[in-house]
């Protein structure tokens, strides 16, 4: 908080004691006439003169306290403080030397009550602390040394003036402690609320962003979740232009299943199909971009950057089209024959990142020719078999995975550019025995990832926390670490 704003709370607290004691002050308005009872005891003979007095004071504070509830000035606040506290020294210091005592009344006193009061009370500025201190007491003292003077007797004025001084010397003490303590209590307060406020904006925020996070895990691939989680992307940022792998799986005339079978057995080979091919692809970090009828497309290396993402495919389409056929018993029984896929990837630089307007919609997807071209793959491969790219085939090859030549291919779209096309027909004996895709214990839902610990072998992962396990089949097997 700046200085000024700091300043206009002082002045709010100084409104608000301004109030507090003018309604403090009613209390004293409706005692003070019992003080008469003094005025009967000591000087009985001014006892109707100073009742009237006291009864005509009553309506100041009244008065005083009706207008600081109307006004929210500290200044014209003070003025007014200035005035009650003037009005009633007025009345004690003509109480005073209106008696027979004169100068040696005792009446004296109240005037120092009012001083008092008026001093430490009030939340006076330094200025108006000195102006109401001299319309207390100033009076007072001038008499009091007039009739001193024509008396020859100084002795009853110097113990007065000395009390007087000693009132006064204190009020100034206990009015810097005040303000000392006052600027010290309300900077703790603020303090205090700023710390409060700062904590509700961080758990608001945090709440916001469980929200977020947990609408956008129904949204956006578990990667992109936990990239966005992380810190690593951001919804905001703009779209880059990067190296991906394209994967696309699609199911063998599912067209006359779906014509031919029942609604329920469609469902439940759909759901299993996916089951399969969303473990696994998950289990291999390839980001799910979307679904094309009976169709899965996703790629690898975006959200997060890996120097084997091509491989990384590649094992999650041998491994998706053995899980497939693992089931054959269950889609004899539902689908009512084998269910078998055909598999394309392609490898290339698309344009990557979130797509679509923040207000509405936005999605996290890939823009460029590997997914087209990785379809096209699919529309000409045969029942489960996988076909490559012509760079996919130089990278595995260099690897140790089997491929064959399918020479060069007319692809829809791309007529004008040669295409050499490959099979992909295992992968290195190294890799041939492979782990299921595991959960986290924590987190049933996350599926784990493929990913290398600090010594560059094999682990299995959670996106959810720190869980890793590290009973992997082909641990000995060193790869590059995600970039």
């Amino acid at each position: 908080m700046d200085r000024s704003e700091f300043d206009k709370k002082i002045q709010a607290e100084e409104v608000h004691d301004f109030q507090v004691m003018h309604k403090l002050f009613l209390v004293f308005a409706l005692v003070y006439p019992l003080f008469g009872i003094l005025d009967f005891i000591f000087y009985p003979e001014h006892l109707k003169e100073f009742l009237i007095l006291r009864f005509v004071y009553i309506p100041i504070p009244v008065g005083c306290y009706l207008l600081s509830r109307k006004i929210q000035n500290n200044k014209a606040l003070e003025f007014l403080s200035f005035f009650h506290a003037t009005i009633a020294a007025a009345i004690i210091t003509y109480m005073s030397i209106a008696t027979k005592d004169g100068i040696n009344s005792a009446y004296y006193a109240g005037l120092n009550l009012v001083g008092i009061s008026a001093l430490l009370m009030f939340s006076f500025s330094w200025k108006m602390f000195f102006v109401t201190s001299a319309s207390v007491y100033l009076p007072y003292l001038l008499y009091s040394s007039y009739k001193a003077g024509q008396q020859n007797d100084f002795r009853y004025f110097f113990a007065h003036a000395f009390f007087i001084t000693s009132t006064f010397v204190i009020a100034i003490c206990m009015n810097s402690l005040k303000q000392l303590l006052k600027k010290k209590v309300l900077s703790s307060r603020l303090a205090l609320e700023e710390e409060l406020f700062s904590r509700e904006q961080i758990i608001k925020q945090k709440t916001e962003e469980a929200t977020k996070l947990h609408q956008l895990s129904a949204q956006f691939s578990p990667q992109v979740v936990k990239a966005i989680r992380e810190g690593q992307i951001s919804i905001d940022e703009s779209v880059q232009r990067v190296k991906i792998c394209a994967i696309f799986i699609d199911i063998v005339r599912s067209t006359d299943k779906v014509t031919k079978l029942p609604e329920q057995n469609i469902q439940l080979c759909l759901a299993r199909f996916l089951d399969t091919c969303l473990t696994i692809f998950l289990k291999y970090d390839l980001t799910i971009d979307k679904f094309h009828g009976d169709g899965l497309l996703a790629f690898s290396n975006m959200p997060i950057s890996r120097e084997d993402f091509i491989e990384r495919t590649c094992m999650a389409a041998l491994e998706a089209v053995d899980g497939i056929k693992a089931d054959r018993e269950f889609y004899m029984k539902h689908w009512m024959s084998e269910l078998q896929v055909r598999v394309g990837i392609s490898v290339g630089y698309a344009n990557v990142g979130f797509y679509g307007n923040r207000k509405y919609f936005k999605t996290f997807t890939a823009i460029g020719t590997p997914l087209p071209y990785a379809s096209r793959l699919t529309s000409i491969a045969e029942p489960n078999q996988i076909l490559v790219n012509q760079e996919i085939a130089e990278n595995l090859n260099q690897l140790g995975y089997v491929l064959k030549s399918q020479g060069q291919k007319q692809l829809k779209g791309f007529e004008e550019d040669k295409n050499p096309v490959f099979e992909l027909i295992s992968a290195p004996h190294m890799l041939t025995h492979r782990e299921e895709a595991k959960t986290c214990p924590d987190h049933p839902h996350s599926v784990l990832f493929l990913d290398t610990n600090n010594d560059g072998h094999f682990v299995f992962k959670c996106r959810e926390c720190d869980y890793e396990e590290s009973q992997v089949g082909f641990s000995d097997r060193k790869i590059s670490k995600a970039s």
